[in-house]
């Protein structure tokens, strides 16, 4: 079977966790992380960190801790660093979830979140719940004293509209339309080179660093 070429959505996300491995040390929590079957290319860097612990709500993925976000079973300020990549989507409240990685993150400890904008509903769709603008990011993260070090809209008019067609290509069961993507794939990365400048209003999502204060 053909293996098409990926969302823009994954690779833009696969892309700032490589560029960012240099940050991920100490005990790291991956929430929503999968052990089994992960999605995406990245590869976390054990050899590095003292220890990766994968957190989700869901048995099937088998996690080192079974729990909801809000409510994290460990010590106040016992952890260097978190992943939390493509999880806000499906929170019902994610303020408290941001207060919840707060209080366990470590005084200067890392961070890395990142969400969709202008993206498809994920397969998923029953359980994607929202999407959030720079503006309430940078809120409800600042409001729990975490410092925004780095803010990136990933990707802009050709991704989005790459990833569009490709999710209507593939819940039509288009298969012309998923050989054309993938032909004309170069020509999605020129417009979104083309069109930087709109990324402000048009992206695919977010990438944020953040640190606790």
């Amino acid at each position: 079977m053909k293996n098409y070429p990926p969302s823009f959505r994954r690779v833009h996300i696969d892309r700032v966790l490589n560029e960012n491995k240099q940050f991920m040390k100490g005990i790291v929590i991956d929430i929503g992380g999968k052990k089994i079957n992960p999605r995406g290319t990245f590869i976390p860097p054990l050899d590095q960190v003292e220890k990766w612990i994968y957190v989700n709500n869901d048995p099937i993925t088998k996690p080192d801790i079974l729990c909801d976000v809000k409510k994290i079973p460990v010590k106040d300020q016992s952890v260097d660093f978190f992943l939390l990549t493509e999880v806000m989507e499906y929170l019902d409240d994610p303020k408290s979830t941001i207060s919840e990685l707060k209080r366990v993150l470590k005084k200067d400890g890392l961070g890395i979140i990142t969400t969709p904008f202008l993206n498809p509903l994920h397969g998923d769709y029953l359980n994607d719940n929202a999407r959030y603008t720079e503006t309430y990011l940078k809120k409800i993260i600042e409001l729990n004293n975490l410092k925004v070090l780095k803010l990136e809209k990933m990707g802009s008019v050709g991704s989005v509209f790459f990833d569009i067609l490709k999710v209507h290509a593939r819940e039509g069961k288009m298969n012309i339309l998923n050989m054309l993507l993938d032909r004309f794939y170069f020509i999605f990365k020129i417009v979104d080179k083309i069109t930087e400048k709109s990324k402000k209003f048009i992206n695919t999502g977010y990438f944020i660093l953040v640190q606790n204060s």
